[in-house]
């Protein structure tokens, strides 16, 4: 009797769970079938590109009953989500969910999905992926959300095999009007993150620099929120907006919604300007009990990122305000372990 074929999903949920990188899976097949499979290749096999060999699929079904000696298992889920907003553009946001996954997979090992929750697709790009193919292939995130698209069949594979990503497109642009058409439309974007929430330890959405129905839909779903802005006026005076929303969102849908902090970016020291700024960005946190991060300074690296299709902190992980994206870091690690522990109590 002949064997199904493996599907990329089936792959990548098999590699998952053992914490294998492309690279890490690509090495593994190559010392038991003595081939010379690639990161490349792998991340076709995933993304439906190539036809994963049946001696490949037959070998990774076999060992997948019993993990082999030293492949940890996984020990996800369930996610915490944290949603990274701000009403203004150019402040960094899709910057900032980018090299956070990154440091998040990186360094502290966790299984990480971006949501690109913008239709301009800014984090589809920035991570090496072209918008308008996966338009026409049908796997962005207004598939999943308004044409039933499964979510697990529009997950690619980006970064090495380090971040996971839900799509982008213009299609998204019809979002609040979609949103507006269904019954409890902004709760829709919850219930789809419902379905991959046990399989990953942080899910990131990179929202529209506007507070419409999908930012709305992404407070509803979220755990977290993180607010960066850089040092000029009218992105500080957009935050108070920012502060309605969530308080609504806390008092209507999710009462668990918490600010993790402000986040300073494209600071130069050098521009008196930008040191006033901050001065007034540090008394909007004090004035409403917020935590302010350390600033991101402003640097060519991180355009070059964007152009790379890669994060900055991948291409220099001594870039300027790496240590302020670590700190973000630990408090987002330290918010998700309290919130599994009150939830343990519970």
């Amino acid at each position: 009797m002949t064997e199904r074929t493996m599907t990329g999903e089936e792959l990548k949920t098999l590699r998952t769970t053992r914490k294998l990188s492309q690279d890490g899976l690509a090495k593994l097949l190559n010392e038991q079938t003595k081939r010379s499979y690639d990161r490349a290749k792998v991340s076709k096999w995933e993304n439906g590109v190539d036809r994963i060999p049946d001696d490949v699929a037959a070998l990774l079904r076999e060992s997948s009953a019993t993990v082999p000696t030293g492949i940890p298992t996984a020990s996800t889920g369930p996610a915490t989500i944290l949603v990274v907003i701000n009403q203004k553009g150019g402040v960094q946001k899709t910057g900032s969910v980018v090299n956070l996954a990154y440091l998040l997979s990186h360094k502290a090992k966790k299984k990480v999905l971006v949501v690109d929750c913008d239709a301009q697709g800014s984090a589809t790009i920035h991570l090496g992926m072209y918008p308008p193919d996966l338009e026409i292939e049908g796997k962005t995130l207004f598939h999943v959300l308004f044409r039933k698209k499964p979510i697990l069949e529009s997950i690619v594979t980006t970064c090495d095999g380090l971040i996971d990503l839900v799509p982008s497109g213009i299609s998204l642009a019809k979002a609040d009007t979609e949103i507006g058409a269904m019954t409890n439309g902004e709760l829709r974007l919850n219930t789809v993150l419902g379905a991959v929430r046990d399989r990953y330890d942080v899910i990131l959405l990179d929202c529209p620099p506007h507070l419409g129905k999908i930012t709305i839909s992404a407070l509803n779903a979220a755990n977290q929120v993180l607010i960066p802005s850089n040092p000029e006026m009218l992105s500080i005076m957009g935050i108070p907006a920012i502060l309605e929303s969530v308080e609504e969102v806390q008092q209507t849908v999710n009462p668990d919604l918490s600010i993790l902090g402000i986040l300073p970016t494209r600071y130069d020291q050098r521009r008196s300007q930008d040191k006033a700024r901050m001065q007034d960005l540090a008394g909007v946190a004090a004035d409403n009990g917020l935590h302010m991060f350390p600033p991101i300074k402003n640097a060519v690296i991180y355009v070059e990122g964007v152009n790379a299709g890669q994060p900055a902190l991948k291409l220099d992980p001594n870039a300027p305000g790496a240590e302020a994206f670590e700190e973000v870091m630990e408090a987002l690690l330290e918010a998700a372990k309290q919130g599994k522990e009150t939830a343990n109590v519970a």
